[in-house]
């Protein structure tokens, strides 16, 4: 079986190399672990765990991956929650894991939308506590926009949309194939290596290049990876908005991040969301729940939704 939602082997031979992975029925139904919403674009892969949500007064943590390493990425953070006794959930965004590909626009409203609905389909009304990493900072703001009335905490680590220049020139023009040819040929071939950059330490997680090898294999990665990266548009309205919102606002950075350094986003965040509470670690890169899974645990469930 594979760990934490990561692909099963299926029996498939791989090619030499590209994406060569159909998410249809039949890989859906090799996955072992977790379980598939049918939503509007899509099979929705996700991962609820902890008691029941009618058999508990603690909310629901939410957790939302970033721009291309799926749900997994969350690990530490929802065993944590699993251990303490708390409803959880993480779920994999269109174009990654094990959610299906669709051919549709990769923008922030997509993942929102997909995000809510999700929450309907499990039939979650109450408010939750909702965590974004990097890309999906942008995600859980745009949620949070659309709809504050369902947002307990909101918290935002590592979070894009808050440097400059993020956004400043969308186009939601889907690639052609050539530019997705040339990307998969100069981008893709070597994107598991480059995710080790993410750490401060990389060779605290040596496996990791292994781990996230297989999930570029599938169809229409390229594309989805293309797609949010062009599309991907400002959120000063939605900036506004959550600094407006009455729900407490965390933000949760590593002081040696290199992918969305804090010493460039910290005036954007000032001015737009001052009343922000920001939680700094040092010796820490882009992903601070892995790197320090403990305190970053300590803080999350015991300072910040601890209340």
């Amino acid at each position: 079986m594979a760990a934490c939602g990561e692909p099963e082997p299926l029996g498939i031979p791989a090619p030499a190399g590209g994406e060569w992975i159909t998410k249809d029925a039949a890989y859906r139904s090799g996955v072992t672990t977790g379980s598939f919403a049918p939503l509007t674009h899509g099979h929705c892969y996700y991962e609820l765990s902890g008691p029941a949500l009618g058999e508990t007064d603690l909310p629901l943590l939410v957790l939302v991956h970033g721009f291309s390493v799926p749900s997994f990425i969350w690990d530490p953070t929802f065993e944590e929650a699993v251990r303490r006794g708390r409803p959880v959930l993480r779920l994999d965004l269109y174009g990654r894991g094990h959610s299906s590909n669709p051919d549709v626009a990769y923008d922030v409203d997509l993942f929102a939308g997909q995000v809510l609905e999700l929450l309907d389909h499990l039939g979650v009304d109450g408010p939750v506590d909702l965590a974004g990493l990097s890309m999906g900072g942008p995600v859980v703001i745009r949620v949070a926009a659309l709809e504050p009335g369902r947002i307990r905490t909101l918290v935002l680590v590592s979070p894009g949309s808050f440097s400059p220049g993020d956004g400043a020139a969308p186009d939601p023009t889907p690639p052609t194939p050539e530019q997705v040819e040339r990307f998969e040929a100069e981008v893709l071939a070597t994107w598991a290596e480059g995710q080790a950059a993410d750490f401060f330490d990389p060779g605290a997680f040596p496996d990791w290049t292994e781990r996230c090898r297989p999930w570029a294999r599938h169809e229409g990665f390229a594309r989805a990876l293309l797609s949010t990266w062009s599309s991907s548009r400002p959120l000063e309205e939605e900036h506004r908005s959550i600094q407006a919102a009455n729900y407490p606002v965390h933000m949760v950075w590593g002081r040696q991040d290199g992918v969305v350094v804090y010493e460039q986003a910290r005036a954007l965040v000032e001015e737009r969301v001052p009343r922000a509470e920001v939680h700094l670690f040092d010796a820490c890169g882009h992903l601070p729940q892995m790197e320090h899974p403990i305190p970053f645990g300590e803080l999350l469930f015991d300072r910040i939704l601890n209340r």
